[in-house]
């Protein structure tokens, strides 16, 4: 990595940011029936388990609605950031496969934990609307486990070169 990527840096803390605001107002979702907050919901693994949530919530639904929407931000930033991390990452690895693998189809990936996210919002909306016989909760945890797993994995890549970004951006200065 030879050049300050400013977009880079900028996707980097904005996703920070929204991580932050995610956790602050998350914070009111945790209740006794609800250690986890927002993440209770994620993972609920059955129909009767998001309607204890829901009822758990029943004051604090306004709330909850509003921290799924601040979601929808979250996945936009932390998508940006992995996508310039693993195309920083491409560049430096020069990763080109004699299949013919191109940058293009690699940057999907970059995406697809938003992806799920995204869809696992809307989900998560209906049930908040009262609706938690839409998308079997089952199948939504495992979900949230695989976009998990991919996130963690992009950040491990990531990061580090978000680091050297920033040090770049201070040897600047």
């Amino acid at each position: 990595m030879k050049h300050f990527n400013g977009r880079f840096l900028l996707a980097g803390l904005a996703a920070a940011a929204m991580l932050w605001l995610m956790v602050w107002h998350g914070a009111w979702l945790q209740t006794a029936a609800t250690p986890l907050g927002i993440l209770d919901l994620e993972l609920a693994r059955t129909t009767s388990r998001v309607e204890e949530i829901n009822r758990a919530w029943y004051t604090l639904s306004h709330h909850a609605t509003w921290n799924v929407i601040w979601d929808f931000f979250f996945l936009m930033a932390y998508s940006s950031f992995f996508y310039h991390g693993l195309r920083q990452a491409w560049k430096q690895w020069q990763l080109q496969t004699r299949w013919g693998l191109r940058w293009g189809w690699a940057a999907l990936l970059a995406f697809l934990p938003g992806i799920i996210d995204a869809f696992e919002n809307i989900i998560m909306l209906w049930w908040l609307g009262g609706h938690p016989e839409v998308f079997s909760p089952a199948i939504l945890y495992w979900l949230v486990w695989a976009k998990f797993a991919m996130a963690a994995i992009w950040l491990l890549i990531s990061l580090p070169y978000w680091l050297l970004n920033l040090g770049r951006l201070i040897k600047r200065r």
